[in-house]
């Protein structure tokens, strides 16, 4: 199986993409508020909360899975796992 090159940038490259290129994560964006959505029952400022909690994450750990499981868990919780894998 390929795997594209960009699955192998380091984690603190993601986080630095993130923080400093924040024009270019628009398709990210837009999917991340679709996911919000599917798993949030309170209503768009549900949406908005766990939707600023992830970006703030991925712009300090980057794609570090281990982490990302740790620090979203309080949030997003039972769907977690699932999430960060599709990130």
């Amino acid at each position: 199986m390929l795997v594209p090159i960009e699955h192998n940038f380091p984690s603190e490259v993601w986080a630095a993409f993130f923080q400093k290129y924040p024009g270019d994560i628009n398709p990210l964006l837009r999917w991340l508020k679709q996911e919000m959505s599917g798993i949030s029952s309170d209503g768009w400022w549900d949406v908005h909360v766990k939707q600023s909690i992830t970006l703030g994450f991925l712009c300090k750990y980057g794609l570090d899975e281990a982490t990302l499981l740790q620090k979203l868990q309080p949030s997003l919780r039972g769907f977690t796992a699932c999430f960060v894998r599709r990130l």
